[in-house]
């Protein structure tokens, strides 16, 4: 099977939806064959093929902007709009990388190219099957929702509410839940031999502080706070692509014993070494976190499409709004003193919400489109 994968580098969820579906449909199909394209860096016009690059200082910097930006555009006609002018410029290389590729499905992993791969199919080849996988967790941009899609895949309820407003049949529309990396779900080790993997003393206390796959968010004041609360606790920080942060946080002196990560492949096993995970709201760190079972503490959100992952967390009791410094000491401080009852019924609660399968139930429905496309072929 080939499989053509639409996505951008745009923050680390879009990325890390593809390879977790990517590494799903490989486990029912060895001879799998993908192609994920970052359509804004490889295709698109000046400036929008630097989106991936200012993304990160964008929502770092200016985040009310960026929900500026999300609100402004976000509804039907301006949707279409947007993804009609960035189908303008990106089509006529994306149509040479499908027509040299030749896939059985196409799947599409970001809301502004929803457009673009409907543009393509049209010139291309019109019964390619066509699927959206939503990677907005709650609060879904209007831009995700083409009514000509073979197939929408909405991680929640609320998602799949609000593509059906947008006048997409419930039978083009499957809610499975947003896909993680079989890597979650397979590792072995318990939390005691992943602290040893991680050289973590095994008894102590342990908080893993993510910056997100562009290391947004306040993580140098968070862990510097972390470190100087006089709690009995130990620090992993991730500061993802943002260099300028690790190198800036590895030159600190640390009042707990605190490693410092740039980008990491090895999420699974500092997840599963972890007691607590904060992080900014990004919905694949959040529902990896869930999956191992870790309570969340929200450490900030992008204005737009995370506002509703923090409702999501918290209301089902998996985690707290720790927006400041001094919040997720408090936070921590709290968890520590409850002996332990807190931690264990929000981790409860995280597993309740949790939604181990999705990637692989997504891989099995990807595979249906590509048995039928080719007995039709």
């Amino acid at each position: 099977m080939k499989l053509f994968i639409l996505m951008s580098d745009t923050g680390g969820g879009h990325r890390s939806a593809a390879e977790a579906v990517t590494a799903a449909l490989g486990e029912l199909d060895a001879d799998l064959t993908a192609e994920l394209l970052d359509f804004f860096a490889t295709c698109a016009l000046f400036p929008l093929n630097q989106a991936g690059r200012i993304y990160g200082p964008w929502v770092n910097h200016a985040a009310s902007l960026w929900g500026a930006g999300f609100h402004l555009t976000n509804g039907r006609r301006r949707a279409t709009l947007l993804g009609a002018m960035i189908s303008l410029g990106a089509r006529q290389c994306v149509e040479a990388r499908l027509r040299a590729f030749q896939p059985d499905v196409m799947v599409c992993v970001h809301p502004l190219a929803t457009r673009l791969a409907t543009d393509v199919r049209r010139r291309v080849r019109r019964d390619l099957p066509s699927i959206t996988i939503v990677t907005d967790l709650v609060t879904a941009h209007a831009a995700w929702f083409t009514r000509d899609v073979d197939l929408l895949i909405a991680p929640s309820e609320a998602v799949k509410s609000q593509a059906m407003e947008a006048g997409i049949p419930a039978n083009r529309i499957a809610v499975t839940g947003q896909p993680v990396h079989p890597r979650f779900t397979e590792i072995s080790v318990d939390q005691s031999a992943a602290r040893e993997a991680l050289a973590l003393a095994p008894d102590r206390f342990t908080v893993l502080l993510i910056g997100g796959g562009e290391g947004m968010g306040r993580v140098a004041s968070m862990a510097r706070a972390v470190s100087e609360a006089g709690l009995p606790l130990q620090q992993r920080v991730v500061c993802g692509r943002n260099e300028r942060l690790r190198r800036q946080l590895e030159k600190q002196i640390w009042g707990v014993p605190t490693r410092i990560f740039g980008f990491v492949r090895d999420m699974p096993i500092l997840m599963h070494a972890a007691d607590v995970v904060a992080t900014k709201a990004g919905p694949s760190t959040i529902c990896e976190a869930l999956v191992v079972g870790r309570p969340i503490l929200l450490t900030g959100y992008v204005p737009g499409q995370e506002r509703g992952n923090v409702d999501f967390v918290v209301q089902a009791g998996a985690g707290h709004l720790t927006e400041t410094p001094e919040a997720l000491v408090c936070a921590l401080r709290q968890l520590l003193d409850s002996g332990g009852t807190t931690r264990q019924q929000m981790t409860a609660n995280a597993r309740r919400l949790a939604r181990p399968s999705a990637a692989r139930d997504i891989a099995h429905l990807i595979r249906e489109f590509g048995v039928r496309a080719g007995r039709s072929g």
